[in-house]
């Protein structure tokens, strides 16, 4: 196997397909993201603490409303050759019903509980409008589901692309014109509903040839057999998340909530760079394990190496640029959620060791220990969050994140590594460590009252980060010479 040029074969085709479905399939994070110099500028700290504990139960009924059927339609459609159309079709007709039918029942009966929810996570009933206006939106984005899962089965690319952009557009464009108007948060989700009806009506318009009534209690058994375990998963996922804000409510302040989650939120654009990596990389890490064997571990251990340098880069840019970024994209009472960023930030890095190396456990048809570990962490977070933050506020819940995530990528290392040994390159990774945080330590001291100047000396320090990385000898001749060789081609063409 010629091992240098698979693996830039490799990293190449996982960027074109992580540039392709990742933001698509960050849909809501990569609005929510956007939406935050809007949302900081209409509503107050108090009011974005709100917005963030109903969007505790958001988060939650989004993974319940999936009961891992997503999983279960790729795994089941591509069990039947592509000459039983028939049964192809059945398995996502079977899934459209089902989870069309859970969504709309968990939803009616939550509807008339608005107030009931609305006094666990508020402490008073008078936000059952809100509660309502989410219900619905949530059961306006389970519907997306299907048929985006179908776009990517049939890869239609182009529409993929078009529909989650118009999505994102529409999104902005709805709470502008809502928040402008006055409507505060019943705008934010009167926005959403907007975004995804339209969503929702293009994308059935764009898939009307693939549905029928057609439904089989034999697949969805096998479906529902293959997911529910993920259930379990996602719910501890969830509580590692999203109870931190809960009970920054209860031991501190709606103020405090509404600042740790607008830094938590910019913070977590690393959990996108992660999503879209991990959405291409396990299904090309599953063929070249499939075709090389254990050859190709030795491939995977330098895609780590380099999947560690693109994350820890694009941390070390969001934490330096932490205060310069609170500044422009928020409004003055905001400013101070730029102490949490860079917690949140390196929790997403940890965040993204794990997905990487549970991706050998995968392999390794050995994910059984997956829901421990996490059910551990999610304990440890609670209870670290309940001894931090009456002392240090959101702080203690950005510490307690930090060491969560530690938890979850060293255990889930320890145990990959037994079941798929991946060849961990540790020298070239301790220069990346060692070089982060050279530079970022050296950005906490350079200070500017000047935005612009700030800006200018930050951007030189991380152009630094490269320099040093070359003193440290982290790049290798073989590699360098390809990546000449790619740009040449690129330019030549």
């Amino acid at each position: 196997m010629q091992s240098q040029g698979l693996l830039f074969q490799t990293v190449k085709k996982t960027a074109k397909h992580s540039l392709i479905y990742g933001i698509g399939m960050s849909f809501t994070a990569v609005s929510s993201i956007l939406l935050v110099p809007l949302y900081t500028r209409f509503l107050s700290p108090a009011d974005y603490g709100v917005y963030s504990l109903i969007g505790i139960v958001f988060s939650l009924l989004l993974f319940v409303y999936d009961f891992g059927m997503i999983n279960a339609i790729f795994r089941w459609y591509y069990q039947y050759a592509p000459h039983d159309e028939v049964l192809r079709r059945r398995v996502i007709n079977t899934a459209l019903i089902f989870l069309f039918t859970l969504a709309l029942g968990f939803t009616l009966i939550l509807w008339s509980g608005a107030g009931i929810l609305s006094k666990i996570l508020l402490g008073d009933s008078g936000s059952i409008q809100l509660i309502r206006l989410m219900l619905l939106g949530v059961l306006l984005q389970s519907l997306t589901w299907v048929p985006l899962s179908l776009l990517r089965i049939k890869e239609r690319v182009l529409n993929f692309t078009s529909i989650t952009i118009s999505g994102i557009a529409l999104m902005i464009a709805a709470n502008y014109l809502f928040l402008s108007a006055g409507r505060g948060l019943r705008g934010i989700y009167e926005a959403y509903i907007t975004a995804y009806l339209f969503m929702v009506l293009a994308l059935f318009f764009m898939t009307r040839k693939e549905y029928a009534v057609d439904f089989s209690f034999k697949e969805l058994k096998g479906m529902l057999k293959f997911g529910l375990p993920y259930l379990s998963v996602l719910f501890f996922s969830w509580t590692i998340d999203f109870s931190d804000r809960y009970l920054l409510a209860r031991l501190s302040s709606l103020e405090q909530v509404g600042l740790y989650s607008v830094g938590y939120r910019i913070g977590q654009a690393m959990y996108l760079v992660v999503k879209t990596f991990i959405v291409a990389w396990v299904p090309l890490m599953l063929s070249l394990s499939q075709e090389y064997g254990s050859s190709a571990q030795k491939i995977f251990g330098k895609i780590l190496t380099y999947f560690i340098f693109s994350i820890l880069f694009i941390f070390l840019a969001v934490s330096v640029f932490s205060k310069e970024i609170i500044q422009i994209f928020t409004s003055q009472p905001y400013y101070e959620a730029a102490r949490v960023i860079p917690w949140i930030a390196f929790s997403y890095v940890l965040n993204g060791v794990y997905l990487f190396m549970l991706c050998g456990l995968i392999v390794a048809k050995n994910i059984y220990v997956q829901p421990l570990i996490l059910c551990i962490a999610a304990i440890v977070n609670v209870a670290l969050n309940i001894l931090l933050i009456p002392r240090f506020g959101m702080m203690g819940s950005a510490a307690a994140t930090v060491v969560c995530y530690f938890l979850v990528a060293s255990a889930t290392y320890l145990f990959a590594q037994k079941f798929y040994p991946i060849p961990v390159e540790w020298g070239r990774i301790t220069k990346i460590i060692l070089a982060v945080a050279v530079i970022y330590y050296i950005g906490i001291l350079v200070s500017s009252s000047t935005l612009g100047l700030a800006l200018l000396l930050k951007g030189a320090l991380m152009a630094a980060f490269f320099y040093i990385l070359y003193i440290f000898g982290f790049f290798q001749p073989q590699e360098i010479k390809n990546l000449k060789d790619m740009f040449l081609r690129k330019a030549y063409q």
